[in-house]
C-alpha cells in the first residue's frame, strides 16, 4: 500500500494544503486526487514534488507492505 501521510506532513510544514499543488501546477487535480486515497501515481509526479521541495523521494511516499495470509 503506498502512503502520501509524509507529503501531507511536509504541506503542513509549509503552510499549504492539498489544493495548493494544484493551484501551483506541481500536480493535476487527479493525480491529487489518487494520492489523497492513497494510490500509485506514475514517478515523475513524485519527482515534481521533490524538486518543488528541494528533498527526497522518503519526504514524499512511503510503501508499507501488507502481507496476506
Amino acid at each position: 500500500m503506498w502512503s502520501y501521510e509524509r507529503l501531507w506532513k511536509t504541506l503542513e510544514e509549509n503552510n499549504m494544503k492539498a489544493k495548493d499543488l494544484v493551484t501551483r501546477k506541481i500536480l493535476t487535480k487527479t493525480m491529487c486526487d489518487h494520492m489523497l486515497k492513497n494510490e500509485p501515481v506514475p514517478m515523475k509526479y513524485i519527482g515534481k514534488l521533490c524538486t518543488y521541495f528541494h528533498c527526497n523521494v522518503d519526504k514524499i511516499v512511503e510503501y508499507i507492505r501488507i502481507e496476506k495470509r
